[in-house]
């Protein structure tokens, strides 16, 4: 039996990708699509998949109505943000385990007040909205004598994210109730 899918944020970059990806295989069964601009279009026209005959829904209400066993969300929120939901959740996850040491708290650093960043669980976290930055986190540790760093870019294809957005959605007949983030599902404790 496929599982069956609703993914919010259908037409964007990772929401279409996504979308392709399901009508590839044989493991999932798209039931639904949310896409705020494009609500009421057929998705299979707008993404230039003929085998996909689903109106797209206005609202996750809507949506929700077919009954889907996963619900996939990568719809954008209506003002960008800054920084990031993934940098916000990296840093109080990082946070979680050991509060950081700045060298010079952020109060105490001479120069513009926007230049230090925001401080997140005791991190202080930049946000860069450029070209060439759409998929990309990087978090620099500071330690005596050196700096470790942990860097992902995905350039500017959604791709990485299928592959792990779908392993994840496999796993969702291993539990009941609500998760939400890849990491709860895929690092279990």
């Amino acid at each position: 039996m496929k599982t069956k899918v609703t993914i919010a944020g259908a037409t964007g970059s990772v929401g279409s990708a996504l979308v392709a990806a399901i009508c590839r295989g044989d493991e999932f069964e798209l039931v639904s699509a949310v896409a705020r601009k494009s609500a009421g279009k057929n998705l299979g026209k707008v993404l230039n998949l003929p085998l996909i005959d689903i109106e797209i829904s206005k609202s996750v209400e809507d949506a929700l109505r077919a009954k889907p066993d996963v619900f996939i969300d990568y719809g954008k929120p209506k003002y960008v943000q800054a920084p990031s939901g993934t940098a916000r959740e990296m840093a109080d996850a990082m946070g979680d385990i050991k509060k950081p040491s700045p060298f010079v708290p952020p109060d105490e650093a001479l120069g513009l007040k926007e230049a230090r960043g925001a401080t997140v669980s005791g991190a202080q976290v930049h946000s860069i909205r450029s070209p060439g930055f759409g998929f990309s986190v990087e978090s620099i540790f500071g330690l005596p004598g050196e700096r470790p760093v942990l860097r992902h870019d995905a350039s500017e294809s959604a791709e990485p994210y299928v592959y792990g957005t779908l392993l994840v959605a496999k796993s969702i007949h291993s539990f009941v109730g609500l998760k939400r983030g890849t990491d709860s599902l895929l690092f279990k404790e």
